[in-house]
């Protein structure tokens, strides 16, 4: 399993404020239900629309890292892996709710990791092997938020 925080780490010495420190990171891909699989890839599975849309939605493979402050969405290279420049990042007060769905094994469908914003925008994207990792991450965030 790649470790997408230290893949990022070049990135995150670009972007991070001082004292914002990466705790975890997930790759993401795109959510695509069966009937736009049936229909062939969407527009920006082909490159072809915003890495991140005025919803909040992530279109492209990315590397989410979460901070002590913000989740930040790096794109992500298929060919050799690397994680690219920083496509958007999602503040920490504006996330209302950040939850894992896994489906049973016999489930013919990928787990989900859905962010909810305060605005109602909701990005649901599915996750990679970390998941349960950068959810659990997260939520000691929320919860050292909350108690102080």
């Amino acid at each position: 399993m790649p470790d997408f925080l230290k893949k990022a780490e070049r990135q995150l010495t670009k972007v991070c404020a001082p004292g914002e420190e990466p705790l975890a990171a997930v790759f993401v891909r795109p959510r695509i239900d069966g009937e736009t699989r049936r229909l062939g890839a969407p527009a920006a599975v082909a490159g072809k629309a915003p890495a991140i849309d005025h919803g909040g939605s992530i279109n492209q493979n990315a590397v989410l890292v979460l901070t002590s402050e913000r989740i930040l969405a790096f794109g992500h290279g298929s060919l050799i892996g690397r994680v690219k420049g920083l496509i958007g990042e999602f503040s920490l007060d504006d996330i209302v709710d950040l939850a894992l769905d896994v489906p049973d094994k016999d489930a013919k469908v990928p787990a989900t990791l859905s962010l909810t914003l305060r605005n109602g925008d909701t990005t649901v994207v599915t996750p990679g092997s970390r998941r349960k990792q950068f959810l659990a991450a997260y939520q000691q965030v929320q919860n050292a938020t909350s108690s102080s």
